[in-house]
């Protein structure tokens, strides 16, 4: 077993943090999907923002926390591996890029859209307006046109 070589308790203890930070950091890849479909099929939008505003803040005050460690934790693993597992081999080195990106993707795209579809009860949905203008999308205050299709070939 490749941990028996490894040896000491601190790198086990490393290991148990990095594998609960990343069931912490990626439960809402599972949760937030089903509760948000469950919350749109009862029809209470006040529901659903106040859903997605829970949302944002526990992605703000845990779920992002949990990836910060989720990395610390894998760095501490490499660390303290011994050079058993070092960042000259490369799925080390690519598993810290993956971490490096996802970080950027959570608090630059994930956490921002979350937060403006807790504050707005329409964030995210498409509302009819008037013939001439077609659909439009509506993310806070703005409101943008949505490109439609002709139906021609």
């Amino acid at each position: 077993m490749i941990l028996a070589t490894y040896g000491d308790g601190l790198y086990k203890l490393l290991f148990l943090g990095h594998m609960a930070s990343f069931l912490v950091a990626f439960a809402p890849a599972v949760i937030h999907p089903i509760l948000g479909a469950q919350t749109k099929a009862d029809g209470d939008a006040t529901a659903l923002a106040r859903l997605s505003g829970h949302m944002a803040g526990n992605g703000r005050r845990i779920h992002f926390p949990a990836l910060i460690a989720l990395g610390a934790f894998g760095l501490g693993m490499v660390f303290a591996s011994d050079d058993v597992v070092a960042f000259d081999q490369a799925w080390v080195s690519l598993a810290f890029l993956v971490w490096l990106a996802i970080c950027g993707i959570v608090s630059g795209v994930l956490l921002p859209a979350e937060r403006r579809a807790g504050t707005s009860p329409e964030a995210g949905t498409f509302h009819q307006s008037a013939p001439d203008r077609g659909r439009t999308s509506s993310s806070s205050s703005i409101r943008r046109p949505v490109a439609r299709s002709s139906g021609r070939a």
